[in-house]
């Protein structure tokens, strides 16, 4: 198998687990949600009435499922490893080197012993994606968390629309059979298909898991840490909060996450930080990089 091929392939048995989950929900995220729509709107775009919102509702879950795919594949091909930065040859000043990887590594870059590299300014590996999330793709990441969030949000609202409109109402009954569905099926009290109550409880408790994720993640940005730093209580490298962002979205940091193809340049490659004790000020320095 070629090297960079090698590269994409999970190399744990957690990640194998994690993206085989991840690649079996993929699909079906978006073929319950187009579900859902056929149960809520039966005559779909020949509807008199309710045509135009059809096609808006399909249109909102394609553009929400679009951007989580995307974003997803752009955290798995974007490296962030220390290949991609010129590395001294002499120990420079605040740097270390890994006797892993045989190299001189800057600040906040770390050693993952999964994916056996260095990563620049690590924040974590995701087992979901099977890579580590470092200086360039931790965009990615983000992006794909908040259309996460949103769209297990609005799959939890479709499926408790698509209940209650089956059911003809909402009452205890319908509730737990969003949110227990096995039970509420072996019990027998839920009347409506097992798909669409199965999976708006599966976008309940994943919507909630990665709105708590996101919201973690939001507040280290926030305050110049990752994930890594945030754990050992690190905090040398605030500087305010919207240099905070650029540092991770890049400079169109506000609307990045809108589309994933918006260009975004980060201010710096991850090879020189001016560390600042006591969360004071301080500066990005580095070569640019270009938006991937």
């Amino acid at each position: 198998m070629p090297s960079k091929l090698r590269d994409y392939c999970p190399k744990t048995r957690i990640d194998s687990a994690a993206m085989a989950i991840t690649a079996f929900f993929a699909p079906v995220a978006i073929i319950h949600a187009l579900f859902l729509l056929s149960a809520l709107y039966p005559n779909g775009v020949h509807d008199a009435d309710y045509g135009w919102t059809y096609i808006g509702h399909c249109f909102l879950s394609i553009f929400i499922w679009g951007n989580c795919l995307v974003h997803l594949i752009r955290v798995v091909v974007i490296d962030s490893s220390i290949s991609n930065l010129t590395l001294p040859i002499v120990l420079q000043d605040g740097w270390s080197y890994c006797s892993l990887c045989q190299q001189n590594t800057p600040l906040r870059a770390h050693h993952c012993v999964i994916c056996d590299t260095c990563i620049i300014r690590r924040d974590h590996h995701c087992y979901y994606s099977g890579r580590c999330v470092g200086l360039v793709n931790h965009r990615s990441f983000i992006a794909g968390l908040i259309y996460g969030s949103i769209g297990a949000v609005y799959a939890v609202t479709m499926s408790l629309s698509a209940i209650i409109y089956l059911e003809s109402g909402i009452n205890t009954y319908t509730v737990l059979t969003v949110v227990f569905p096995i039970f509420a099926w072996v019990v027998g009290f839920a009347q409506v298909n097992l798909l669409y109550t199965l999976m708006g409880s599966l976008s309940l408790f994943g919507g909630i898991a990665c709105v708590i994720f996101l919201l973690l993640q939001l507040w280290q940005i926030a305050h110049g840490q990752t994930f890594y730093e945030f754990r050992i209580s690190v905090s040398d490298y605030n500087q305010g909060y919207i240099n905070n962002f650029k540092d991770v979205l890049g400079e169109n940091w506000w609307f990045y996450w809108i589309l994933p193809f918006i260009p975004s340049e980060l201010p710096g490659d991850g090879s020189h930080y001016l560390e600042v004790k006591n969360r004071i000020a301080s500066n990005f320095t580095g070569k640019e990089i270009k938006s991937l």
